[in-house]
């Protein structure tokens, strides 16, 4: 997963995002790393149409420590296995530090998940030009505040 190269079909930009979810409607409050289930949707970034893919266990082990690199780089194999290159949350962890590499981090402030994928299209330019970066730059943490 080193340059971005997403799925093209006539200069259609395709990724696949994540996200942290304990119930499968709200945004979990714990951290990313530590929610229940994630929640892996197909977002094109050309119109802006975001589904459903699959949801999935979060089965990597339970940290030893706070911000434990072995649970990074568990949950950084999970989202590279679903070939997410967006991370959306409420909450990220000091791991998240290690994860900008590969990952694009977007917090958000949204009741529920339903709320937030229409808006995530006013952070997409922003999201195209991370994605531009190799994976040797940290990419940006970007902030999606309830309008």
């Amino acid at each position: 997963m080193n340059d971005f190269n997403p799925q093209s079909e006539q200069n259609t930009k395709i990724i696949n995002v994540a996200i942290g979810t304990d119930d499968k409607s709200t945004f979990s409050d714990e951290h990313f790393g530590s929610c229940k289930f994630f929640l892996i949707y197909k977002w094109n970034l050309t119109n802006n149409e975001i589904k459903l893919l699959k949801t999935i266990p979060n089965i990597t082990p339970e940290e030893s420590r706070h911000g434990d690199p072995i649970k990074a780089f568990n949950v950084s194999k999970t989202m590279k296995q679903e070939d997410v290159r967006v991370l959306v949350a409420k909450r990220m962890g000091q791991n998240i530090v290690r994860m900008r590499k590969h990952f694009i981090p977007v917090i958000v402030n949204y009741p529920t998940i339903k709320d937030c994928l229409p808006d995530l299209a006013s952070i997409s330019s922003e999201i195209l030009q991370d994605l531009q970066k190799s994976d040797e730059i940290m990419k940006k943490v970007l902030h999606l505040p309830k309008k």
